[in-house]
């Protein structure tokens, strides 16, 4: 199965007063876990909910797709 993975590394500075260096405030690396459609599905129904049907687009529910940037699902309790 394959999964999914966001890295970036992010910098934040400061500027010192009264001069035109900037002072390293943090030096941050995260990581983001990203799930595609059938691992969500794979973790609803292991917590004990029944999967009923994804959307794309909660304004329009427009149907998730490969180009939809988010992934809502809809699901029941059983």
């Amino acid at each position: 199965m394959e999964t999914s993975a966001a890295e970036s590394r992010s910098k934040f500075y400061e500027k010192i007063p009264n001069g035109m260096n900037l002072r390293l405030v943090l030096d941050l690396n995260t990581r983001l876990r990203l799930y595609s459609l059938h691992e969500l599905i794979r973790i609803i129904n292991l917590a004990g909910w029944k999967y009923i049907k994804s959307l794309g687009d909660i304004l329009t529910l427009g149907p998730a797709g490969s180009e939809t940037p988010d992934i809502l699902t809809i699901s029941r309790k059983i």
